[in-house]
């Protein structure tokens, strides 16, 4: 059973997860207008009692982890095929705006707008801009945190690996929350004096399981973002 608010693979129920929740009032954007009723309805079904579960799921895991854990997500580790292949989109951009909205009394995503530079796999029509969504955010006091979700800041550039997550009307979000987002660096020279851009990633928050047999991702162990986007086009390459 997902933990509310993951997607189809790789989030798995919280351990340790906080969520801080108040009351606010806003409106759902999306890859253009969404109505915000729809998307309220498609999170409600079965909320109480997912939640209620994962609640209890928690609360036992949280006495048999070490503290290290106790506010990490866990997620089954993803090879690099699983997220291209699980991918319903992979774009290089950066984050040109970030914008809070509530879709119920208890839950808040982030409206993420991309200004794309590679557009790496996509089955629909290849734009100069793309909306996502992070689960989680802020508005006025009210603070919801998903431990293991992105925090997107203006300016960052960034390589997402995103999917559609029916329970907020096919919106794309991170596939396996910080699994799916790389992050690129300030240029800076090699010791050679060749201009590169480093990637990293930022893992602190989740608990990974790595699944026996999971190969190390060659993605992470890219020395810069040309050498990422470069196995990121070979990988798709192979893609049936």
């Amino acid at each position: 059973m997902d933990a509310p608010g993951s997607g189809r693979y790789g989030a798995q129920p919280r351990i340790g997860g906080r969520c801080v929740f108040a009351r606010a009032n806003s409106t759902v954007g999306g890859n253009g207008p969404l109505p915000s009723n729809k998307l309220q309805n498609n999170y409600k079904w079965g909320y109480q009692m997912k939640w209620l579960y994962v609640v209890m799921i928690s609360l036992a895991a949280c006495f048999a982890l070490p503290a290290s854990h106790a506010l990490a997500t866990t997620v089954i580790s993803l090879s690099d095929e699983s997220l291209t292949n699980l991918s319903d989109y992979i774009v290089h951009g950066v984050i040109e705006s970030v914008e809070p909205v509530q879709i119920s009394d208890k839950q808040i995503l982030t409206r993420v707008s991309l200004s794309v530079k590679n557009w790496l796999k996509t089955s629909d029509e290849k734009t100069d801009t793309f909306v996502f969504y992070t689960r989680g955010g802020k508005i006025g006091d009210i603070v919801v945190t998903v431990p293991g979700e992105m925090q997107p800041i203006t300016g960052a550039e960034v390589v997402v690996f995103l999917e559609k997550v029916p329970r907020f009307d096919d919106v794309p979000m991170l596939l396996g929350l910080l699994q799916g987002a790389f992050f690129v660096e300030p240029q800076t020279a090699s010791p050679e004096g060749i201009q590169q851009r480093s990637i990293s990633r930022h893992l602190n928050d989740l608990a990974i399981h790595r699944v026996e047999g999971t190969p190390e991702s060659d993605f992470a162990q890219s020395k810069s973002l040309d050498e990422l986007l470069d196995r990121i086009q070979t990988t798709v390459g192979r893609t049936p």
